[in-house]
């Protein structure tokens, strides 16, 4: 490299494992032989070369000399096919957000309701969710963001607060059961938290988040089309159900060593 500065690739999602190119051919070949993927391979060949950088683009970010991983490798896939080259630190929560106490848990099991901030105009989802769980032992939690009315999901039960936003790493530290979309940064918070999930994924990475949960035994799965009151009201009894093992998928996160264990192997990487 022009400056002798050591690179460190900090993946939030899936890394490459040996044999990704041949897996996902079916995928990637399209992609990368496509007008917009030929000129993109010789923009980026260039800007290699021009920091002195001899490799094939595709190569170099696929297969980092020195990778962190901040997911935890149980959400991995074909995680004994990952080069040595990746280390996973895991999720690596923010000390601030972690201190935000502008919520306060109420006395009574938390069910948490957030779609995130890419996926969260489903109105008529979060009626259904406040028609399933009115007046139960819940305290449910519903964060809708800011393109759905509040006035809009009608008058609401005494047991169900809606919010357009909230400090998600507190309510999860509270919650007893997450209903997410099975975003990769809502999943990992969830483990790391030993939270139960009811994953109903909307697009790109959820619907194999969402099954990585059900593998690992923390998460239910729920197709968003085929959604009923019923299904939803089971679908949070069984994931309630699953939190022993939740904990205990926690401890193994947490093991992974998070912030700390991640700026210790940028330090390793300067020797």
């Amino acid at each position: 490299m022009r400056y002798g500065v050591t690179a460190v690739q900090l993946s939030p999602t899936y890394v490459a494992w040996d044999g990704y190119a041949e897996d996902l051919s079916d995928v990637l070949t399209p992609m990368r032989e496509s007008s917009g993927g030929l000129q993109c391979h010789a923009s980026y060949t260039a800007w290699l070369r021009d920091n002195d950088i001899d490799a094939d683009p595709w190569d170099w970010i696929t297969y980092p000399q020195h990778c962190l991983s901040l997911i935890p490798k149980v959400m991995q896939p074909n995680a004994d096919r990952v080069p040595d080259s990746v280390q996973f630190v895991g999720p690596c929560l923010d000390p601030v957000r972690l201190d935000d106490r502008s919520w306060t848990a109420p006395d009574a099991p938390i069910l948490y309701i957030s779609f995130g901030t890419g996926y969260n105009e489903r109105p008529e989802f979060y009626r259904l969710c406040i028609e399933t769980f009115a007046n139960t032992d819940w305290h449910v939690v519903m964060s809708i963001g800011r393109r759905v009315d509040p006035a809009a999901l009608g008058a609401l039960p005494a047991n169900i607060k809606v919010y357009e936003h909230v400090p998600q790493l507190t309510v999860l530290d509270a919650a007893t059961v997450f209903i997410t979309h099975a975003g990769m940064g809502g999943c990992t918070e969830a483990l790391w938290f030993g939270v139960p999930t009811v994953a109903v994924p909307q697009a790109v990475d959820q619907f194999g988040n969402a099954a990585m949960l059900a593998e690992l035994g923390v998460g239910v799965h729920l197709d968003f089309e085929n959604i009923t009151a019923k299904i939803l009201l089971d679908a949070v009894a069984e994931a309630r159900g699953s939190s022993s093992r939740a904990a205990a998928i926690s401890a193994e996160v947490r093991a992974d060593g998070g912030v700390e264990q991640a700026a210790d192997a940028v330090e390793a990487f300067r020797r």
